[in-house]
């Protein structure tokens, strides 16, 4: 919250809502950082695929390219973001 305020639910006490917080803040932690871990390894699959497809040194065609593309929309799409 800005300018430090502070939000207490409703009905508790001061201490119980402080454990409260630390309890979803830890939650909120694990999860992101799940998170980081699947979209990190989403983007060493696109850049594996990537690497693939330009090992041969030569230019990528428009289809390749767009094929690429559509590849790394698709992954990012299928990513479980808030």
């Amino acid at each position: 919250l800005s300018d430090d305020k502070v939000v207490r639910l409703h009905g508790t006490e001061w201490a119980e809502t402080q454990r409260f917080h630390h309890h979803l803040n830890i939650l909120w932690q694990q999860w992101s950082q799940e998170m980081s871990d699947v979209a990190a390894g989403v983007l060493q699959q696109q850049l594996d695929a990537i690497a693939a497809r330009t090992s041969d040194n030569k230019w990528l065609t428009r289809e390749q390219t767009s094929g690429l593309q559509q590849q790394i929309r698709r992954a990012f799409a299928a990513l479980p973001l808030p």
